[in-house]
């Protein structure tokens, strides 16, 4: 995955650190208190600094100067930045993203600058996003990843393309360069994958065996299981669940009995809110369920196939099973393109083309994180 503290040097790619000499010195000290080297590229500390170090103190005063004091308005949300870091290596995301969101205000408070300045903040403003993507992962919290990283994604991909020539040119070529991983690390989060089931969005799914065929009751109770999510209230999404299994069951919609489609849609849902809740056991049974009622060789059933790779890479990881569903996904998708070329459905053949490309990199980079 495109960590933190890898993410971090992209602030410094096209200048140098916004830090006055104060606010180095103050970083440094505080960050002394991790006993490591860190991504800042300062100086290093000195090793004897004297302990015990009033560390409350130093960030109070870290915090004050850089956003009162400073002659330069970009040092505060850089020293955010640093901060967050700092916080994550202590174990305590949400303080991380607390200053995150802090560098964030900044930085767009500063976006009523003049033209150049905006360009740049646009590109500093993505990358916040994605660290604070990466913030919420240590907080367990994928769908809030998923909304940061798919805001980061999304400036990226302007940057990149650079239609109206605003960025420079090395800055959209980096910005190009670093697409592919991030899209990599995106499918990993099964809100992504679930996406993939949207018929709005990708409208040619119908014709592999996809389609929204969830009934009135079962919608309205998926609304409240959305709203329930984005509040974590853990204690009513669960009481929500059992009504939304009951509806689903009582009231399906299926074009063969054998194959209730509609309790599929309904499971598969149930399973992206166990796994939300980081019940990843009861995830797989649900989603597993969801998969034996789909079709063999369709669109829903390769997107549950890739849902119980995700769930199997949480705890208790199940490697070979988490290896499997992904290798089984990846060879739906490859007949699932190969139909969409026969059938001159161009969309669905360059989408399917696409995604296999960054499935097969996910499932790559997992085997060289899990079995080396």
């Amino acid at each position: 995955m495109t960590d933190f503290n890898s993410a971090c040097g992209w602030l410094f790619q096209f200048e140098d650190s916004h830090l006055s000499s104060f606010g180095k010195a103050m970083i440094e000290i505080i960050e002394a208190d991790l006993g490591v080297k860190t991504w800042t590229q300062l100086p290093q500390w000195p090793q004897d600094t004297p302990q015990p170090i009033d560390i409350e103190g130093k960030i109070q005063r870290y915090e004050g100067f850089t956003e009162n004091l400073s002659q330069d308005p970009l040092e505060f949300p850089e020293a955010m930045v640093r901060l967050a870091y700092y916080y994550l290596r202590k174990e305590n995301p949400g303080e991380a993203l607390s200053v995150l969101e802090r560098a964030e205000k900044a930085y767009q408070a500063l976006s009523k600058g003049d033209i150049a300045e905006i360009v740049n903040l646009k590109f500093m403003l993505a990358v916040v996003d994605w660290l604070k993507g990466c913030t919420a992962l240590r907080m367990f919290n994928t769908r809030m990843a998923y909304k940061y990283w798919e805001a980061s994604i999304s400036s990226f991909g302007e940057i990149a393309k650079n239609e109206d020539s605003r960025y420079s040119t090395d800055k959209a070529v980096f910005c190009g360069a670093r697409l592919k991983n991030m899209l990599v690390d995106l499918i990993c989060l099964p809100e992504e994958a679930f996406s993939w089931l949207d018929p709005d969005k990708y409208r040619w799914i119908e014709s592999f065996g996809g389609k929204d065929r969830l009934n009135e009751p079962t919608r309205q109770l998926k609304d409240i299981l959305e709203e329930l999510l984005e509040k974590s209230d853990l204690t009513g999404i669960n009481a929500e669940l059992q009504n939304f299994r009951q509806v689903s069951e009582e009231s399906v919609y299926s074009l063969n009995p054998a194959l209730n489609y509609g309790e599929a849609d309904a499971l598969l849902v149930t399973g992206l809110c166990l796994l939300s809740m980081g019940n990843a056991e009861q995830a797989r049974k649900a989603i597993d369920q969801a998969s034996s009622k789909f079709l063999p060789d369709t669109h829903p059933r390769a997107i549950s196939y890739w849902l119980l790779g995700i769930a199997y890479w949480r705890r208790p990881v199940k490697k070979t099973e988490a290896v499997k569903y992904w290798q089984w996904a990846i060879q739906v998708f490859k007949k699932l393109q190969y139909q969409a070329d026969m059938s001159r459905k161009e969309k669905a053949r360059n989408w399917y083309r696409s995604q296999i490309v960054f499935m097969r990199c996910a499932l790559e980079k997992k085997i060289a994180e899990k079995f080396n």
